[in-house]
């Protein structure tokens, strides 16, 4: 499950300020507020690999092409994120 989680404190406050943007809570589930700002969930898949070092890393980015590493992702706080750039890269 990914949370997609805003500081606005409503969801009329988001709607309001992002009027070209569905409506809050016209996607997803779930919908709360969370520590002063709105939430909602989605499900979501993604690719998981376990790597075990810095060594490690550097072999899977030899392999698979230029990475950007990131310490967490808006997708998923709490989860390393490797980008892998396989073609062109702005």
């Amino acid at each position: 499950m990914r949370l997609d989680e805003r500081t606005f404190a409503t969801p009329e406050q988001h709607d309001e300020h992002l009027p070209h943007m569905p409506p809050w809570l016209s996607q997803g589930s779930n919908h709360r507020v969370e520590n002063g700002g709105i939430v909602r969930d989605f499900p979501d898949k993604g690719w998981f690999v376990e790597i075990a070092d810095l060594d490690a890393l550097l072999v899977f980015c030899q392999a698979h092409g230029e990475c950007v590493v990131a310490a967490s992702t808006w997708m998923a706080k709490g989860f390393p994120e490797i980008e892998i750039y396989d073609d062109y890269r702005e």
